[in-house]
């Protein structure tokens, strides 16, 4: 018990505190010194970046959102839109049509998409030292894929519905169905 309290150590916080209060004035020259070389760094060696972000809202073409399919088909094309909005063709146009002086990795390299859990909204954010040039190139990405999407939405889709009658056959009905009655 007693070699326990002979190996402990007192501490006088007054101590401390005095050794400081003397040097104080140096203390707060360095704090000082420190704090302006950082402004100067930070002002001449660092470019600021700015980030553009848009958001778009992803619906299937005849959204009701009365059911669990519509609602994870427009969880699937959240993704699908991701891939799309980042692809080669939409990146180009985007470059030929702001006259940007980048290539398509650059611009990509610039680009993040975000999908928050569980909605069908993506974020698309550009990042550039450039807040203007952040703004043209988010809006002109989006207006690119609404053109895209336009586009998809004027194409026939093939839909059906199967009936089988009593003889086996089955008789397909819908609009742009290929093929008509098919027997089996």
């Amino acid at each position: 018990m007693e070699n326990m309290r002979d190996d402990e150590m007192e501490i006088d916080l007054r101590e401390i505190f005095y050794a400081l209060k003397k040097k104080a004035l140096l203390l707060i020259v360095v704090g000082l010194l420190f704090g302006c070389l950082s402004c100067a760094y930070t002002k001449f060696f660092v470019t600021p970046m700015y980030t553009s972000t848009s958001s778009m809202l992803v619906l299937t073409k005849e959204t009701t959102l009365s059911s669990l399919a519509d609602l994870q088909m427009g969880s699937q094309l959240t993704k699908d839109y991701t891939v799309l909005t980042t692809s080669r063709d939409v990146l180009n146009q985007v470059i030929e049509n702001l006259g940007l002086n980048m290539n398509y990795r650059q611009l990509r390299a610039s680009i993040s998409m975000n999908n928050p859990t569980d909605t069908r909204i993506l974020n698309v954010s550009v990042t550039n030292s450039n807040p203007e040039l952040a703004k043209e190139i988010v809006d002109e990405i989006q207006s690119e894929v609404e053109k895209i999407n336009k586009h998809l939405e004027s194409q026939p889709r093939l839909t059906a519905a199967v009936l089988e009658d009593e003889g086996g056959s089955y008789r397909v009905y819908g609009e742009d169905t290929l093929g008509g009655n098919v027997a089996v």
